[in-house]
């Protein structure tokens, strides 16, 4: 039986990068340390940070930590609190939404030619990008599939110019311009 009882557990995202995390605990009796935990899909989770626990504490004790590393769209929390004798208990979990700040997307090479990759955050169920002509036609538009950052599109089929990448999650929008030679 753990005896730390915890309170309030939240989190605010502080701009597009960084989450601020804050938690209280009411009692501490024989604490050892909170290890942080985030997942992207609420079910797998890794270790985003670490903070000793006051051991032995019959006030309530406030915890922070930032996670400095942390991709745009809906992120999940938990804290898994140990005791000295090495039990644990996870805490609830919270939801963060992290939200784009207006940043376009890195595009190269650009300009390019026959291919160019650009990157965007963690691709998620809902992402998608176009490629835009100068007048308004979308002239691809695909889901992203891939689990990872970047994208690559093979741009062989389309003439040269001036084009824009535009990348959603079907609630944040950034993008770029390309121009293909």
């Amino acid at each position: 039986m753990l005896s730390t009882k915890l309170g309030n557990f939240s989190g605010t995202s502080i701009n597009k990068n960084q989450v601020q995390l804050n938690w209280q605990s009411l009692t501490e009796v024989n604490s050892h340390s909170f290890n942080i935990e985030k997942s992207i899909d609420g079910i797998n989770f890794t270790t985003a940070g670490y903070r000793m626990a006051a051991c032995n504490n019959v006030s309530p004790v406030n915890y922070s930590f930032t996670d400095k590393n942390v991709a745009a769209g809906k992120i999940f929390y938990r804290l898994k609190q140990a005791d000295n004798n090495g039990s644990f208990v996870y805490s609830k979990v919270i939801e963060v939404n992290t939200q784009l700040v207006n940043t376009p997307i890195a595009v190269y090479p650009n300009p390019a030619g026959s291919y160019t990759i650009f990157n965007h955050p963690f691709g998620g169920n809902n992402d998608q990008y176009r490629l835009i002509c100068l007048n308004g036609r979308i002239i691809l538009q695909k889901k992203i599939t891939s689990d990872g950052m970047q994208t690559r599109i093979d741009l062989t089929q389309f003439a040269k110019g001036a084009y824009r990448i535009v990348w959603t999650n079907g609630k944040d929008i950034i993008s770029n311009s390309l121009l293909i030679i």
